[in-house]
């Protein structure tokens, strides 16, 4: 089941902490605020996550640095590459 979108921090927060994820796909900027509270809980939780973004890796925090990433733009293909490499259980 796909939950979401969540265009907002309070919004993905409450869905990272009210539904059961197999896997989520942040977005680094969510309207002006940064993503990282929901990637906290997200590793409190042991879901496993990736970051869609624009910015580069030097604007992560050193702690999510190791963290999947792709790079906007980008393509359907290196999406579903991205999500079957780090949420598919194999």
């Amino acid at each position: 089941m796909v939950v979401g979108p969540a265009p907002r921090v309070d919004r993905a927060l409450a869905l990272a902490t009210s539904e059961r994820l197999d896997g989520a796909l942040l977005d680094v900027n969510l309207a002006g605020e940064p993503c990282f509270p929901i990637a906290e809980a997200l590793l409190a939780q042991g879901v496993p996550f990736a970051f869609l973004t624009g910015y580069g890796e030097a604007t992560l925090p050193p702690g999510y640095r190791k963290v999947p990433r792709l790079g906007k733009p980008f393509q359907l293909d290196d999406l579903l590459n991205l999500v079957r490499c780090n949420f598919v259980k194999h």
